[in-house]
């Protein structure tokens, strides 16, 4: 972990020197994590190369003026969330996005597909079973796992410690996983 914050703390201070060899092995090193995280967040490729692209460039200008970078823990932590800042940037700056988004929703909804049939049905179904979990474990889901916030924000807005919401998700996890045996590789 020590080592990996070394050279993250080498890779940031190499960016604002505007060292090319390590532009490029950020780039290499941290694009696939980034297009990836953002493709999961659109669903769309074309969304997820814009995002990734727009992302490199404020990253790019931003440490070329000097300015700093507030990493507070690892690299791969720092560009997790400003990939979905991005991201919520995105879907508001980006009527066609939300359009296209609305209309590939209506459009699976009619679908005749068995293959997208039984992938709503298992999306139903979890939505089902994450309302049917205790209020505490339904909450811990829908924060950690949904949201996607870290353990620590999640435990600030609940008024409970990281350990206790650790339990929670844990717990709500394998009630999930014990519902949906037939689907468990979902849960890993």
């Amino acid at each position: 972990m020590e080592k990996e914050l070394q050279e993250d703390a080498q890779i940031v201070q190499g960016l604002k020197d505007g060292n090319p060899h390590v532009t490029g092995l950020f780039y290499r090193k941290y694009m696939p994590r980034i297009f990836n995280w953002a493709l999961q967040f659109t669903g769309d490729r074309s969304s997820a190369q814009d995002i990734t692209q727009n992302l490199f460039a404020r990253i790019h200008q931003k440490l070329s003026n000097g300015e700093s970078v507030n990493i507070k823990d690892r690299l791969d932590g720092y560009l997790h969330r400003i990939t979905r800042n991005e991201y919520l940037n995105y879907i508001r700056g980006n009527k066609s996005y939300s359009e296209r988004n609305q209309a590939y929703s209506e459009e699976s909804l009619q679908t005749t597909d068995p293959v997208c049939i039984e992938e709503k049905e298992l999306v139903t179904r979890l939505g089902k079973a994450i309302e049917e979990l205790s209020p505490k474990r339904k909450k811990a889901v829908q924060l950690i796992l949904i949201r996607g916030l870290k353990y620590k924000e999640a435990a600030e807005i609940t008024g409970t410690s990281v350990n206790t919401l650790k339990i929670q998700v844990r717990d709500a996890v394998k009630e999930l996983q014990n519902k949906f045996k037939q689907f468990f590789f979902l849960f890993l």
